[in-house]
């Protein structure tokens, strides 16, 4: 099912010849809105089970911090492709709020952008070059060919076939067009070692438990170093990645790093409990008190200064030949 979000607040002038037309996107419309209230959290119905998060205000705040995070990791740069100054069309798959759809329309006035994502939770208001489509991007490709720049951001370790999105990719780019791929990394690092289970990290046990519930979607959490061979098999030429080391926490010295360390301490305070209280994949065998008592761990154990520990964002580029 594909629909036009910016559909969703246009006026209707009640012509009859357009009733029947109007009843069944309104009918349409009615489904991917309604939502369930669960712990407090809202949840979008229409993707529950695909996409076990919540589909609610703080959960876009989250998103749009992860976006703030990674602008300041890469030094305010959308995308890392060497796609030129005059893109034509461009696209952003799991586009979430919309805002990094927005932001790259912004700089890119003549360009066409299309953000697509599951989830109706983009702004209402748009530039006039940027459009939203509530879709399924493992579904059959609807959106359009013959573009610069096809751009996924946390994406594929929530998907089932990720090989067969970028196979897709590379069959609606335009010759020498683009595709980026920045995912994290679900695992943590430390070059003091004080991290890892050996320490009973409660971060770890977090990740660990996150890779376990998606794997029961049969999504894959710590795909992102490997995507370079799936890029690779797709067709793609000048494959290449770029890491970013993110620290968890305020424990570095160098205030980049610091201030970095601040936004995933954040988001990570606010996704443990998305996770661990979600109403579809829940902890296994854990009570609500055991749940709780966990995410509380988890929480101490994001401000606490000695351990020094960061996780990594790959940013994978490629090209489709001429």
């Amino acid at each position: 099912m594909t629909i036009d979000i910016n559909t969703f607040s246009s006026d209707d002038d009640g012509s009859s010849t357009e009733a029947a037309s109007n009843s069944d996107s309104a009918s349409l419309t009615s489904v991917i809105h309604q939502h369930v209230s669960y712990r407090g959290r809202q949840y979008n119905l229409h993707q529950i089970e695909r996409y076990p998060l919540p589909s609610d205000g703080m959960e876009r705040d989250r998103e749009d911090m992860t976006h703030l995070m990674m602008l300041e990791a890469t030094e305010e740069k959308y995308f890392l492709s060497h796609i030129g100054d005059c893109p034509r069309k461009i696209i952003d798959l799991g586009t979430g709020t919309g805002i990094w759809a927005v932001e790259v329309g912004d700089l890119y006035p003549d360009a066409a952008v299309t953000g697509v994502d599951l989830r109706p939770i983009q702004a209402h208001w748009t530039p006039p070059n940027v459009n939203f489509v509530v879709d399924d991007i493992e579904e059959e490709w609807l959106n359009g060919g013959n573009f610069d720049l096809i751009h996924a951001r946390h994406v594929c370790p929530f998907i089932k076939q990720p090989a067969a999105l970028v196979t897709k990719a590379f069959d609606n780019l335009k010759p020498d067009g683009w595709i980026e791929i920045q995912d994290l990394d679900y695992i943590t690092f430390s070059d003091d070692h004080t991290s890892g289970k050996s320490q009973n990290n409660p971060i770890d046990q977090f990740l660990d438990l996150a890779t376990d519930i998606w794997a029961k979607l049969d999504t894959d959490m710590r795909i992102a170093p490997k995507l370079g061979s799936v890029l690779q098999e797709a067709g793609f030429e000048n494959v290449s990645c770029t890491t970013y080391k993110v620290p968890i926490g305020t424990w570095p010295d160098d205030q980049k790093l610091k201030s970095l360390g601040k936004y995933l301490q954040i988001i990570l305070d606010m996704l443990i409990p998305a996770i661990c209280l979600n109403p579809t994949v829940p902890p296994p065998g854990w009570d609500e008190t055991e749940n709780r008592a966990f995410i509380e761990r988890c929480r101490r154990s994001l401000k606490d200064g000695s351990v020094q520990s960061y996780m990594q964002f790959c940013f994978w580029t490629g090209q489709k030949p001429v």
